[in-house]
């Protein structure tokens, strides 16, 4: 497993810092960031080194599906799976 990188999730915490206090907390061999108790955006490696997962609703979902940004998909149990960033 990669080695968590602390630097760029606090780089990542620096680029949301607009939307207030970001805080960042271990999740999953990765970080979870958002400002409080609410995730904004996730830091993970799915294999191709760290990146910066932003959370997407079904309103702003179509808008980074058209600026080229790739859904958080993962293999577990044989079955693809995803989540919302």
């Amino acid at each position: 497993m990669p080695q968590i990188d602390d630097d760029f999730a606090r780089y990542c915490c620096e680029l949301l810092a607009s939307v207030g206090p970001m805080r960042m907390r271990r999740m999953f061999g990765g970080w979870s960031i958002g400002p409080q108790d609410l995730t904004l955006a996730i830091v993970a490696d799915l294999g191709d080194g760290f990146k910066l997962w932003l959370k997407a609703s079904p309103d702003t979902q179509p808008g980074f599906q058209a600026a080229g940004c790739a859904r958080f998909s993962y293999a577990a149990q044989g079955k693809l799976r995803s989540m919302g960033y």
